[in-house]
């Protein structure tokens, strides 16, 4: 049997508060950015020919860029605590976080068949690292700004 609609707006509500909201529990704060970074791990461990083949150009930089930038959100969001202000410091941390990964992500890749560690891939993962950290400097703003109105 299907779910009341109510119910499952509420289990959305609650999954995107988990995710996407200024955490309130430790949980929030590290589970997503870990199931992220699985999710990485696994799809840089399947080997090259498990992928399709793609023609159009730049395609694997845009896979990058749609691994990356929400792994960014999901860093600064894990570095911060919100009972203190956000701090160019926790941007920092969380982009040399995320380089880290992103190398050592392309290190691992050598070692996975018809896989290889390129270099332009790196850039791309440290430069899509970029939009996600600006987009949690956006949300806590937007909701610092929410929050001091009422």
């Amino acid at each position: 049997m299907l779910p009341s609609l109510s119910r499952l707006f509420s289990l959305m509500a609650s999954i995107h508060r988990f995710f996407f909201a200024i955490p309130q529990t430790r949980s929030q704060r590290f589970v997503p950015v870990i199931l992220w970074g699985c999710l990485i791990f696994v799809l840089s461990s399947l080997p090259g020919s498990a992928y399709p083949k793609v023609t159009f150009p730049f395609a694997d930089k845009i896979v990058h860029a749609a691994l990356y930038a929400p792994f960014g959100f999901w860093l600064v969001r894990s570095v911060w605590n919100p009972l203190q202000p956000l701090k160019a410091t926790h941007f920092f941390l969380a982009y040399a976080v995320g380089m880290a990964y992103g190398l050592s992500d392309e290190i691992h890749q050598l070692f996975v068949p018809l896989r290889t560690c390129s270099l332009a891939d790196w850039i791309t993962d440290c430069i899509a690292l970029i939009p996600g950290l600006i987009a949690w400097k956006i949300l806590v703003s937007f909701e610092s700004r929410r929050n001091a109105r009422f």
